[in-house]
């Protein structure tokens, strides 16, 4: 009996959002432009004013504890997880490109596509330590900039389409 409670409230709280999104594109297409737009000027944000990215280390005891619980490498688990962001990134800017009009911003998008897929090879590259942002800031901030002009020309191109 506990087991269908879980289902349906999984059911209630992931998956019928998720279908509901995934189900409408024009949906999809806002929403993945405000994460895409509000992570980019996070980025720019850290950058321009704190001048470096927070280091985000664990307490080691409190990571090997959570490593023995969930018997997960944490590092590794966050490298993927940040992977699995830059290539829903290019997915994303993928899906953009197909918005725009001019081969100038085609090409832009294929430079925001390139920066994204650099960062992937770069993350997955070294498996001994996880990415670290301080030593990419102008690749960070090129691949950000470059991000929010695609996504931007994109939602300009597709509202001139409807007009």
């Amino acid at each position: 009996m506990q087991s269908k409670g879980a289902v349906l409230l999984f059911l209630a709280i992931f998956a019928l959002p998720l279908i509901a999104v995934s189900t409408n594109h024009n949906l999809f297409f806002v929403l993945v432009s405000i994460a895409v737009v509000v992570l980019s000027l996070k980025d720019i944000y850290s950058l321009l004013t704190v001048n470096n990215f927070p280091d985000q280390q664990l307490d080691e005891e409190l990571e090997e504890e959570l490593e023995d619980l969930v018997d997960i490498d944490l590092k590794r688990f966050g490298t993927g997880i940040s992977v699995v962001y830059n290539m829903i990134v290019v997915l994303f800017l993928v899906y953009c490109a197909f918005y725009l009009n001019t081969h100038y911003l085609k090409i832009l998008a294929s430079f925001a596509i390139l920066l994204q897929v650099h960062f992937i090879i770069k993350k997955l590259k070294d498996k001994e330590q996880s990415f670290d942002k301080n030593l990419h800031k102008p690749q960070i901030l090129l691949s950000n900039i470059s991000n929010i002009a695609v996504v931007v020309f994109a939602v300009l191109n597709k509202i001139l389409r409807v007009i």
